[in-house]
């Protein structure tokens, strides 16, 4: 923390010598919810409820270069997460004579520097988030307190005429060693190395079209959990085009191929139209993303997307891609729209029918079976003004008895209210 404010009050002298401009956000955002069957906290026998409030207190430091530094950016975003009652009253009441909140409440969401090589490449390294397109395998995870970020080096192409290309590598470690047998454990940001290339254009008026490959490097572990010294890597192929059809019909379409040798070998595929009637946004869609029958044996093919922002695509419970991954894999089909019901505010509908890519019993005595379940979702949004957003969700999970998380008889439910308040309070380009 210390370090965090060293660094901030040396970029303010900066950018007050340099006239370059320096910038301060802030944002407070609490979510209260009351979970009775999402995957936050999943019904219990006697289908008894959680309450809880979570919140994210993020400030983000941005200084933007001139004369000497023109052509440099640095962001720095530390931020507090934790739950209303977790950090102490008062410094004493801890009773271990150390003051301040627990340690891990805290944490640097980014912390990057951007230099400008040339109008053709811009450099960025540091702590980051990495985020493309519709964020399905890149995301920067915004529904989660924490968000997601990397430790990575990026270099960026401007290839002009709406073109780009975004080249990254990570390589993660936790100290200085060459100990065999650090273990994968160890490593939190859960791979060894991370390298992605993601080039993106547009085709006349009507077609964006996106292009990524992205290898995972992992360590490889024995029976006791340490590294045997070797490492797998997997390969996945995407492209995910988007098409602007007239001023009412618009598709969206994504195709990934993910592969490991003879060991994996997995896709999956979207498509969704959504059409504007009379200003009012519907939208039909499917998600396949392949799975591995129960009684398979080799190639593992249930895919894997550890990157992405799933709470936006499966629906909102988060029962698939977020607590856990389903082996037999996953079919969403689902319809969605946004009802304006104020100048400020809309209700947002989604409606999701869920079931398995393969045959796959989880529930003991079953017949294998692809159903899963249903599940609705509504938010109501409320502008309140450009620095204050409300939020208030509600979700009801109708689940088949070959769900195999939670019983079929219960009533599973999510209501949730998010207050976010977001505003530059200091901003030396408005002086």
């Amino acid at each position: 923390m210390k370090r965090t404010i060293y660094v901030t009050c040396s970029l303010i002298l900066l950018a007050a010598q340099a006239r370059s401009q320096f910038k301060i956000d802030g944002q407070i955002r609490p979510r209260t919810e009351l979970y009775n069957g999402n995957n936050n906290g999943k019904t219990t026998g006697d289908n008894t409820p959680g309450l809880a409030t979570q919140q994210r207190s993020r400030l983000t430091f941005t200084y933007i270069g001139s004369g000497d530094t023109e052509g440099v950016k640095i962001v720095i975003s530390p931020q507090v997460v934790s739950f209303w009652g977790q950090m102490p009253q008062a410094y004493d009441l801890l009773g271990d004579g150390a003051p301040g909140a627990p340690e891990p409440n805290f944490s640097i969401f980014e912390a990057y520097a951007q230099y400008k090589v040339s109008e053709l490449l811009t450099l960025k390294f540091g702590r980051q988030a990495i985020s493309y397109g519709d964020q399905r395998w890149f995301g920067a995870l915004g529904w989660a307190a924490s968000g997601r970020s990397h430790d990575a080096f990026v270099g960026k192409f401007d290839l002009g005429e709406s073109s780009f290309l975004d080249v990254g590598a990570t390589l993660n470690q936790t100290r200085h060693t060459n100990d065999p047998n650090t273990a994968l454990q160890n490593i939190r940001a859960g791979n060894k190395s991370l390298q992605y290339a993601w080039f993106q254009t547009k085709v006349g008026e009507s077609l964006t079209l996106p292009i990524m490959v992205t290898n995972i490097t992992n360590q490889d572990l024995d029976d006791s959990g340490q590294f045997d010294g070797s490492h797998t890597n997997s390969t996945t192929l995407g492209v995910m085009p988007t098409v602007k059809a007239s001023d009412v019909l618009s598709f969206d379409g994504s195709a990934y191929y993910q592969f490991s040798g003879s060991d994996i070998s997995a896709y999956l595929l979207a498509l969704s139209a959504t059409y504007k009637i009379g200003g009012l946004p519907i939208t039909f869609g499917v998600d396949m993303a392949s799975g591995t029958d129960a009684d398979e044996d080799g190639t593992d093919h249930t895919w894997q997307q550890p990157f992405g922002t799933n709470h936006k695509f499966y629906g909102l419970m988060d029962f698939f891609y977020v607590g856990e991954t389903r082996k037999e894999g996953l079919n969403n089909y689902f319809i969605k729209t946004a009802i304006k019901t104020g100048e400020k505010s809309k209700l947002i509908a989604q409606l999701h029918h869920f079931t398995a890519n393969k045959d796959y019993a989880r529930v003991e005595g079953l017949t294998p079976s692809k159903s899963i379940g249903s599940e609705i979702d509504l938010i109501y949004n409320m502008n309140v003004s450009k620095a204050f957003n409300v939020k208030l969700g509600y979700s009801q999970f109708l689940a088949s008895e070959e769900f195999g998380i939670i019983p079929d008889d219960d009533f599973n439910n999510w209501v949730w209210l998010q207050l976010d308040l977001k505003a530059a309070f200091f901003d030396s380009s408005k002086k």
